[in-house]
């Protein structure tokens, strides 16, 4: 008693009109006349008529939809406590489970595949149908002679997952498939450490080009910058760019057609200046080429004797402390003499200005005891 009182339970809770009276009424005729399906099954549900949900959905002679199965599991549920003789309630109770364990499965593949369970209908059909698979589950004594392909499915797929949870867990021993398996897995996991190895040699490289790229970017942007710098503004033009993009760099036109000239123009004048230079040259290796090396080594030597003796006259005879005025008179005049005949106008010129700057500023020098010329302001020599 205490089991059909739950199974009543669970029927009100799954299926809120269980205890409606089997015969339809007018509202759910008038529900069923549309073409929306499942407002004619939920209308017949909720009112307890789940002999003409089986009628309506039984006519059908290719396959149900998810729909049609969750509605025929969920009348054959509710037929089943309707009745008390024990045959029929365990025909109706495996048919139950038959269906509603389609639905629930076909719902299943659809959130692995697609991560939903449907519309929010569809998700509330999938709480009932567990809930009243939850309740079937409480019915015994009911022998089932065959199975059914929702049954087979059902074995077949635990027997898929035993099996390769087996084989992934290294539990699987018998027969040859475990060995293969494994050794199948240690070559797909060395190809997997070679593709690692690979992805990550890629990515070094990728990542080294990538900062070649960055610094190539910036040095051509500094030579932008240096070129811009040197002949203005816009003068280097770039176009946008991003971290992604390379930038693109063009010259303006007109400012480097300007640019072309002034530089043509600096040449022409290079050339110029090269041109006197190679003259200049070839004078001075005509000159060199016209004697000899002892030629120059002599005549050298003898400008130098030359200057020493010359320095050694005017030296000796400028005396500016001597109390003779002839040897004074006698220096300078050999030094004009020597200017006369070097005709060096210049020399003469010199040698008078030594001569009024020792009379002008030795004069402090002067006393009785000193009579020098400059002293005296003698006659000019």
């Amino acid at each position: 008693m205490n089991k059909r009182l739950r199974l009543l339970l669970a029927t009100l809770l799954v299926c809120p009109a269980a205890g409606a009276a089997a015969e339809p009424t007018a509202s759910s005729d008038s529900a069923c006349q549309g073409n929306d399906k499942r407002i004619c099954y939920e209308t017949l549900a909720a009112h307890g008529d789940y002999q003409g949900i089986i009628d309506r959905i039984s006519l059908n002679v290719i396959g149900y939809e998810p729909i049609e199965k969750y509605f025929l599991g969920r009348a054959h549920f509710g037929l089943s406590n309707r009745t008390a003789a024990h045959s029929l309630r365990c025909f109706h109770t495996l048919r139950a489970k038959d269906l509603l364990e389609a639905f629930l499965t076909e719902r299943n593949h659809k959130f692995e595949t697609q991560q939903t369970f449907g519309t929010s209908d569809e998700m509330r059909y999938v709480y009932h149908a567990t809930k009243t698979m939850d309740a079937l589950k409480s019915v015994t004594g009911c022998e089932e002679s065959s199975h059914t392909a929702t049954s087979l499915e059902r074995y077949a797929r635990r027997y898929a997952i035993e099996r390769i949870q087996g084989l992934v867990y290294n539990t699987e021993t018998d027969g040859v498939l475990g060995p293969l398996f494994r050794e199948k897995m240690g070559s797909f996991q060395q190809m997997m450490q070679s593709l690692v190895t690979t992805a990550s040699q890629v990515e070094t490289r990728y990542r080294a080009a990538s900062i070649e790229l960055d610094a190539g970017r910036t040095q051509l942007f500094s030579i932008r910058d240096d070129i811009n710098a040197q002949f203005g503004a816009g003068t280097v033009i770039t176009d946008d760019s991003s971290d992604t993009t390379f930038p693109l760099f063009r010259y303006d036109q007109n400012k480097k057609q300007a640019i072309l000239t002034g530089l043509d123009t600096r040449y022409q004048g290079l050339l110029q200046v090269e041109t006197r230079v190679t003259a200049l040259e070839t004078q001075l290796l005509g000159a060199l080429a016209a004697q000899s090396m002892d030629d120059y080594l002599q005549k050298k030597e003898q400008t130098i004797l030359s200057v020493k003796q010359l320095s050694a006259e005017l030296l000796l005879g400028v005396n500016l402390w001597t109390r003779f005025w002839a040897s004074e008179e006698k220096g300078f005049a050999k030094l004009k003499t020597a200017a006369a005949a070097e005709g060096n106008s210049m020399l003469f010129t010199h040698a008078t200005r030594i001569d009024t700057d020792w009379r002008t500023k030795m004069k402090v020098h002067c006393s009785a005891s000193n009579p020098a010329w400059y002293c005296t302001g003698g006659t000019t020599p």
